[in-house]
């Protein structure tokens, strides 16, 4: 269950700013922090998978260097 507090804060990426999070109460915050933790999880996932295939597709031009660079 989304408390009413949670439903009217800012949302999809937009900050809030330190007055925004003085009238929240101590739950909602929580919540938001384990919502940020979380997506911050997945983007370094992210990172590192794109970073990984950068890495395999640098090695693939290596190993075949007749192939067309971009």
């Amino acid at each position: 269950m989304v408390s009413k507090g949670a439903r009217e804060r800012p949302s999809g990426g937009e900050a809030m700013n330190k007055s925004e999070l003085g009238i929240i109460g101590d739950a909602e915050l929580v919540e938001e922090l384990s919502v940020l933790t979380t997506q911050t999880a997945r983007m370094r996932a992210r990172m590192a998978d794109i970073m990984a295939e950068l890495e395999r597709r640098r090695c693939a031009r290596s190993a075949h260097p007749t192939g067309a660079r971009r």
